[in-house]
């Protein structure tokens, strides 16, 4: 099972949210640190194609645990709440593409 652990406690603002997310996730060189970045750099998963660290099996998925999930929520609710929104788009698209949902998020 992939597994990808983002340290809340390091994300103080945007930009520290896509350096953690870059890293724990293993965006490439060229990651453009905006949220339309994150989707795309997400939406391939399965296509091995160097967008992450992760090239996932067909119907594998990748769970994303969020460490400190309740102090970030409380620091950054906007933040939060977009991370939500994002991972349930990209997995929307998965589903319109036929197949399952990619990403888990585990909140702790």
């Amino acid at each position: 099972m992939a597994t990808a652990r983002i340290e809340a406690v390091k994300i103080i603002d945007w930009d520290s949210f896509h350096l953690v997310c870059a890293e724990s996730l293993g965006f490439p060189g060229f990651y453009g640190g905006n949220m339309n970045a994150f989707i795309d750099c997400l939406s391939y998963l399965r296509d091995d194609v160097g967008m992450t660290r992760f090239a996932l099996a067909k119907d594998e998925c990748l769970d994303m645990e969020i460490n400190g999930t309740e102090s970030f929520n409380q620091r950054l609710p906007l933040v939060m709440d977009t991370l939500l929104e994002c991972i349930s788009f990209i997995n929307q698209r998965y589903l319109e593409a036929g197949e399952s949902p990619a990403i888990k998020l585990v909140l702790l």
